[in-house]
């Protein structure tokens, strides 16, 4: 995952870092482009917030109120809103900040007399989502599990990115039935070698890329409860113990290939539901459908006890608008009155698009195992 880079104009990242942090001029544009990505309109006088939340299939979505006469003006098959973070630099130019390319349906609740509708909108996976197949897909043995996945989406989108191109393949014939959805055959194949899920960015452009753990991963973005900070009161931290697993056992049973089985144990004392800690031992069990090999689901079973042990602390804290934020931001976060001081992923954060509109943030703690 690359690093947040605000730079822009001629200003660096540090010092859009810093003008955010000052007091600030900040508004909102809503863009309507084509699927060419060409700008061919605006919504004049609209609203709203977006959503995060990496644990859906459909990651980013956004509730707009605008004027219903825009909004009917929308062709919802080949017209999308692109919301924009604009902030008034020194020299008097608005920096401007994308915060998704979404889809919406005009239809949504305009039945209402007012001049202004609300409509709900959907990042491009909602496309990947919708298309089912329409008939059997075989991936054959043998094939590059990469290049399969980037048929796929080549069949719906235009720009993709695959990060760390694998060369793992296939060791057995899978089958996929007609009708599932092409996204859910995509990130089947995803998982399969240990990438994260397929998202899209702040442009609209989808990702895959290899699963990351924490101990490899770098500050993104730091917030600090401090006079100058942009964080409001109010920082939660909770813990969640209970049936936490702290032994994992993941196993292939494919009659068409060799079985495969792994196991990891936490047993690090620094995570409170390790076995050192608890003096037992709490086991998950689960199969694998589809794994490349050995190695791959060895990383599987480490990362499902990554997903667990997070679980144990979870911090949500308030921040003004803040550009750059996308998919599982890794975050530095300090708060004095809570003994908090560490490297948080940020698996959820939803924005109020409007002024001294806040951004409310959700993170598990990068546990490091």
């Amino acid at each position: 995952m690359n690093n947040i880079d605000l730079s822009q104009d001629i200003y660096s990242d540090a010092e859009v870092r810093a003008m955010l942090e000052r007091n600030r001029t900040v508004r909102y544009e809503f863009l309507v482009r084509d699927t060419s990505g060409n700008t061919i309109g605006a919504l004049t006088n609209a609203s709203g917030s977006i959503s995060f939340d990496s644990t859906q299939e459909v990651m980013r979505t956004c509730s707009l109120t605008a004027l219903k006469s825009e909004i009917l003006d929308i062709n919802a098959v080949d017209e999308r809103i692109v919301p924009y973070f604009c902030l008034l630099a020194p020299n008097n130019h608005w920096l401007k900040y994308p915060l998704g390319t979404f889809l919406i349906n005009p239809s949504e609740r305009l039945s209402n007399r007012s001049a202004y509708v609300t409509v709900e909108g959907y990042d491009l996976a909602k496309m990947c989502l919708d298309v089912s197949l329409e008939d059997n897909y075989l991936v054959s043995s043998g094939t590059v599990y990469t290049s399969a996945i980037t048929q796929l989406v080549a069949e719906i989108y235009d720009n993709y990115t695959v990060e760390a191109d694998s060369t793992l393949t296939r060791t057995s014939d899978k089958e996929y039935e007609i009708g599932t959805s092409q996204l859910t055959v995509i990130n089947d194949m995803l998982d399969a070698i240990n990438y994260f899920p397929l998202y899209f960015d702040d442009y609209g452009n989808p990702i895959a890329e290899p699963f990351i753990f924490p101990e490899m991963r770098t500050i993104q973005m730091s917030y600090q409860a401090n006079d100058r900070s942009v964080m409001f009161d109010g920082v939660q931290k909770s813990s969640d113990l209970f049936e936490i697993p702290n032994r994992f056992i993941r196993y292939t049973d494919d009659a068409d290939s060799d079985r495969l089985r792994s196991v990891y144990t936490v047993t690090d004392e620094s995570i409170i539901s390790s076995t050192v800690n608890r003096g037992r031992v709490i086991t998950d069990v689960q199969s694998v459908s589809d794994v490349a090999s050995q190695t791959v689901l060895d990383s599987l079973v480490r990362r499902a006890a990554l997903t667990a042990s997070q679980v144990t602390e979870t911090i949500s804290f308030d921040t003004l608008n803040m550009p750059g934020h996308g998919y599982r931001n890794c975050l530095r976060v300090t708060c004095e009155d809570l003994e908090i001081d560490d490297k948080y992923i940020e698996y959820a954060w939803e924005m109020e698009l409007s002024p001294g509109g806040k951004m409310h943030h959700s993170c598990n703690k990068a546990v490091m195992i």
